[in-house]
């Protein structure tokens, strides 16, 4: 036992003794969790040349210059708690999505920084380790990185985890989930007015049409909000700053209206005056003071025999009865199943994922449960999680973007998959009602996730964790247990500057979260009733 700053830390360790310099290592720690923080974010990172235990040299600026972000993780192979973030392979997803062989736009290091461990140690076979860290992990793996650690990063602890954008500003996180990462990096890293400056890609929303009345030109993600001016001129409008009365013989005549909308109106007098006028302006809205014609049927201003006979010529006429109005809550069938929904807002919404076999004409969506063959689709497709029909009741089915874009419809009749601009809609609602910061909260199940990952799902929207299958058919986000991690829901948005990827919403830790995919991959579908 040793104090520091009035704290007493106590290290037991089983089976071998601790050297005098990890001890002293470990103090140190312990002391500038209390007086020296890491590097504080904005901090520039240094740049660092090292090889990798692959015999590979790295140099960090040559990444940063190819407009990649670096995601740095400094570890040490005896600690506990950085060997189950390790376990939970989110740096590893983030490297097989974003990495050389997925998008190319990021690169992750696992940094190992106590100069006393072994190369045996990252194996797992030495006295210093916890297990081994180069099983399962692609990304580079640098040993001997505490120089880098201790005199370049401000090392304090293990793990820190920084992330370095293209322009090289660093921020730390401690142990993010994989949303939260992503986010850092495709939405933090480059704002939408550096577009075009970096070849690092950006999620910068608006409208892209150069015709419409509030194209943005900074924009390179159509959100769908494109404007065009009415006949009034008014951006967006719906022509009623210059619809009214334009008949002059109108007592509600507007010389200031330039289209007629139907309203004009006409007294008692003027429609004796000049019936035809009267008549061709608009009979049926003639107003009669005196209420002495609501039987006129015929419209001549005379309530007579012809009245009588209309109405005669009715009788015993039996009327087709009109449905009951469907109202968003209740259920809709589609294709053999039967789907809740739920009213969020002003949108009606599907309150569980997409499970039809079928278009919505009728033809078959085509199963492809071989990786390859999936991994080669540019048409529409479908699998369940795993290959495991059992996964269906629970989680819906994952399609490709090809069967989500298919003329054919995906979603019922009055209902579609909706755009990323709908998703934004859901979003900065449920954000207004008080969960500002935990949308992802918000809509999740409470079920389904792994421990302290549940959701409250306050509005009913009950987004259940189903994991994905990526473009090469290899399937991701449920573990073992059956615990998922993430659901991603494919919107109807092709990604302009990226021909091959889309765009959609996922739910993961507390946001609803956004960026682009290939669209190859299979994610989950929920549907929006039609406005």
């Amino acid at each position: 036992m040793f104090c520091l700053g009035g704290q007493n830390y106590v290290y037991l360790v089983c089976g071998r003794l601790m050297t005098m310099k990890r001890l002293i290592s470990l103090m140190i720690g312990a002391l500038s969790l209390g007086v020296m923080a890491q590097l504080p974010d904005g901090s520039v990172a240094t740049d660092w040349t090292a090889i990798d235990i692959d015999s590979t040299e790295w140099n960090l600026q040559s990444i940063l210059d190819d407009g990649k972000t670096v995601i740095l993780c400094f570890e040490a192979t005896w600690n506990a708690p950085g060997w189950n973030y390790h376990q939970s392979n989110i740096l590893q997803d983030l490297y097989d999505l974003f990495g050389p062989a997925g998008t190319d736009d990021l690169m992750v290091f696992f940094m190992e920084a106590d100069e006393s461990t072994t190369l045996n140690d990252l194996y797992g076979t030495g006295a210093s380790t916890v297990g081994n860290w180069v099983e399962g992990t692609a990304y580079p793996i640098i040993d001997n990185a505490d120089g880098i650690f201790f005199n370049d990063y401000a090392g304090a602890y293990y793990p820190t985890i920084y992330t370095i954008c293209p322009d090289g500003i660093l921020s730390e996180s401690i142990q993010p989930d994989f949303a939260t990462l992503e986010s850092m990096i495709f939405s933090d890293c480059v704002p939408c007015s550096d577009y075009g400056l970096s070849a690092f890609p950006t999620g910068c929303e608006g409208c892209t049409d150069a015709t419409a009345c509030n194209y943005n030109e900074e924009a390179n993600v159509d959100d769908g909000s494109c404007l065009v001016n009415d006949d009034c001129g008014v951006c967006g409008g719906d022509n009623s700053t210059c619809s009214g009365c334009t008949n002059e013989n109108a007592d509600n005549y507007d010389l200031t209206m330039i289209l007629d909308d139907g309203s004009c109106h006409y007294d008692q007098l003027a429609y004796e005056d000049n019936y035809s006028i009267g008549y061709i302006a608009g009979l049926a809205s003639v107003e009669n003071p005196n209420d002495l014609c609501q039987g006129d049927l015929t419209a001549d201003g005379y309530i007579g025999v012809d009245d009588i006979l209309a109405m005669l010529s009715l009788f015993d006429t039996f009327c087709e009865l009109s449905p009951p109005l469907w109202q968003c809550g209740g259920e809709v069938s589609y294709e053999g199943g039967h789907y809740e929904t739920v009213q969020i807002g002003d949108q009606c919404w599907f309150a569980e994922n997409l499970y039809t076999t079928f278009y919505a004409d009728g033809t078959s969506i085509p199963e492809v449960t071989n990786d390859s063959i999936w991994a080669e689709l540019v048409t529409g497709a479908r699998c369940d999680y795993g290959n495991n029909s059992d996964n269906v009741s629970t989680r819906g089915r994952l399609y490709n973007w090809y069967t989500v874009n298919d003329a054919r419809g995906l979603c019922p009749t009055d209902w579609h998959v909706p755009n990323y601009a709908e998703y934004t809609k859901l979003k900065d609602y449920v954000d207004s009602q008080g969960y500002s910061g935990l949308v992802g909260a918000a809509l999740k199940s409470v079920n389904g996730w792994p421990n302290g990952w549940g959701g409250i799902d306050e509005f009913g929207f009950s987004g259940f964790p189903c994991g994905y299958r990526n473009s090469s058919g290899v399937f991701f986000g449920v573990n073992e247990g059956g615990a998922g991690s993430f659901v991603n829901f494919w919107s109807s948005t092709s990604n302009y500057g990226f021909p091959d990827r889309a765009w959609y919403r996922g739910l993961s830790t507390h946001y609803l979260d956004g960026y682009y995919y290939d669209k190859r991959f299979g994610h989950s579908v929920r549907c929006l009733r039609d406005e």
